[in-house]
């Protein structure tokens, strides 16, 4: 009876039971720690649908033929079970210590028989997981999230598809360095992180991972990154809390040398935990598988888990097989060129992900597809042997062009065939033509030195967009050839074929009772008359800080914006009869003070 009635109360309270089990909290206003970002895991039980949705899955038969250069991916991580049997021939090796004296730093780096990489939190040379004698519980999900994650984050790379066990990963010829700056518990210190990054360069590595971050921003871990940049690619996750960039950005992800990767579900949609774009510049770069991500766990095991956390690693493995390949085929005057070329075509995978804000714009993020991103390198090989046997001939850059992180307007789109490597042809939308050249730009980001441009139009291919609800991010429906993105607060010009009017009075466009009003912290809302004669109503905003332009349209008479400082906002109604556009004056709003 006494057992009985045990059973009964362990029942009851069985629905709490997770209101008991310890969770790491969010990084406070004074926190020095990041933290891991995944999720919950489940046990394995098919073969990974990622390879064949980032391209990868025959990533070997697309470079047959070319020469591929050895790469080391740094893994800054709570570190990985190195006796794993997917991952043991993956591991990067310091040959140096390995044929040395044992308690003897061989090749004089400051680290004593660092083999496979360095524990920074217990300072001893062999990272695995904290206790790697405990028995793994797979009662306890809680247990093996945190203990797993570098373990899995590494699998994700290093898998190693030659064996006979297990799966394959995304890095073809990458080793992993694995460097342990996360504890059992999934938080990692900025300053174990800033020694991590110090030693992934002076020893090497090519791409450096790293599947943490914080809200809060740290300077000398900064510092750190901003000066490996010049050597190394870095990749890092965008976060798990579904938060748009408007309200808070993840770091180191949102620094604009490091490549912020978000999580994708497995409908090639947003994941609806990963942190997003609603704001220019965009803080994230690309869009990747995130969600059911089967890898490695420590005991020789494989599970699933979810979170920007597998995104990140998946975008550092194809970015590392990118750069070899680029390497071993192409010469570079320096290393900050090949870097900048390894973004480009990372970002050229001609597929994007487009998401639509309340305010009516419109963001889009380039989708990870690393088979699309090695035909384009492909296709410009072949062309730069074209130009060595015919002198006159020129280079055009194959493919779609990097795709822009600025809000775009919807404007009258027409398809305009772009050839892709297969040969079929993807259609792109098209900027409307305005009168003006000024007033025909395309909204620009300034890129930095040895960064490729973000100001044309990116192809798409079949790309669905996304709900307009933002914290829904319910898989989008396929759409066909793009004509124009429908959307609340933009929508597409329609095309008339009826000849205008010879003569136009533009007096008639005159923007009347324009209205300002600040919406939270970030946000300013602008309102204005109807005019009658309008088709639609372009919105030109100046930023004074750094000398940028961009224009916005729209059919509604109102818009919500990302408030700046010194920010100089100024709209004018256009009347669109086929080809021929009629603008009215500008009406210069008074700056409003963030």
């Amino acid at each position: 009876m006494k057992r009985i009635c045990i059973v009964f109360v362990v029942l009851l309270l069985f629905p709490y039971f997770n209101m008991f089990v310890w969770t790491p909290s969010e990084p406070d206003a004074m926190s020095s720690q990041a933290s891991a970002l995944s999720t919950e895991s489940s046990s394995a039980s098919a073969s990974p649908y990622y390879l064949a949705a980032i391209g990868a899955d025959d990533t070997a038969a697309v470079l047959d033929g070319y020469p591929v250069k050895e790469t080391v991916i740094a893994v800054i991580d709570t570190g990985a079970e190195l006796s794993h049997e997917d991952l043991v021939d993956s591991l990067w090796i310091n040959e140096a210590e390995r044929n040395g004296t044992d308690n003897v730093d061989d090749d004089g780096n400051g680290y004593i028989d660092d083999i496979y990489g360095v524990d920074f939190i217990n300072n001893v040379p062999t990272p695995a997981p904290d206790n790697p004698s405990a028995p793994l519980r797979y009662e306890a999900p809680e247990d093996d999230s945190n203990t797993s994650h570098g373990t899995h984050v590494s699998g994700i790379i290093g898998m190693n598809p030659d064996n006979a066990v297990g799966y394959a990963g995304v890095g073809y010829r990458t080793k992993i360095m694995i460097l342990k700056a996360g504890n059992y518990k999934n938080s990692f210190s900025f300053a174990n992180a800033a020694k991590a990054v110090q030693y992934a360069v002076a020893n090497g590595a090519d791409v450096i991972n790293m599947s943490f971050g914080s809200y809060n921003e740290n300077s000398t871990f900064a510092e750190e990154l901003e000066k490996a940049s010049s050597s190394c690619l870095l990749v890092a996750a965008a976060g798990n809390d579904g938060r748009a960039s408007s309200i808070s950005t993840m770091y180191p992800a949102a620094y604009p040398y490091v490549i912020g990767v978000m999580a994708g579900n497995t409908t090639d949609g947003c994941w609806t935990s990963s942190n997003f774009v609603d704001t220019s510049p965009a803080p994230y770069d690309i869009l990747c598988p995130g969600e059911a991500i089967l890898s490695t766990t420590r005991y020789n095991s494989y599970a699933e888990k979810s979170g920007t956390s597998m995104a990140s690693p998946m975008t550092a493995g194809s970015a590392a097989v990118i750069m070899g390949f680029l390497e071993a085929n192409k010469t570079y005057e320096s290393r900050e060129a090949l870097l900048a070329d390894t973004k480009k075509y990372l970002l050229m995978s001609d597929s994007v992900y487009t998401y639509i804000a309340d305010s009516g714009l419109i963001y889009i993020t380039p989708r990870l597809n690393l088979k699309n991103s090695l035909q384009h390198i492909i296709e410009d090989l072949k062309k730069e042997v074209q130009l060595s046997a015919s002198p006159s001939a020129t280079i055009e850059p194959s493919g779609n062009p990097v795709p822009t992180k600025t809000p775009l307007p919807t404007s009258s789109a027409t398809p305009a065939a772009t050839r892709t490597p297969s040969g079929t042809s993807v259609p792109t939308t098209t900027p409307v033509v305005n009168p003006s050249p000024t007033d025909s730009a395309i909204p620009v980001s300034p890129a930095p030195a040895g960064t490729p441009s973000k100001t044309s139009v990116p192809t798409i291919s079949h790309s669905p967009a996304s709900s307009a609800i933002p914290e829904s991010f319910e898989s989008p429906s396929e759409s066909p050839a793009v004509t124009g993105i429908p959307s609340p607060g933009i929508t597409a010009v329609p095309g008339s074929t009826t000849a205008p009017a010879k003569k136009f009075d533009t007096k008639s466009l005159k923007i009347k009772k324009v209205t300002q009003k600040k919406k939270g912290k970030h946000k300013l809302t602008i309102k204005w008359k109807k005019c009658k004669a309008a088709t639609r109503y372009q919105i030109r905003v100046k930023y004074k800080k750094n000398g940028e332009t961009r224009w916005f349209y729209t059919k509604k008479t109102k818009i919500t914006l990302t408030r700046s400082k010194k920010m100089q906002v100024s709209i004018r109604a256009q009347k669109v009869s086929g080809k021929k556009i009629w603008s009215g004056s500008y009406k210069k709003l008074s700056r409003v003070k963030s």
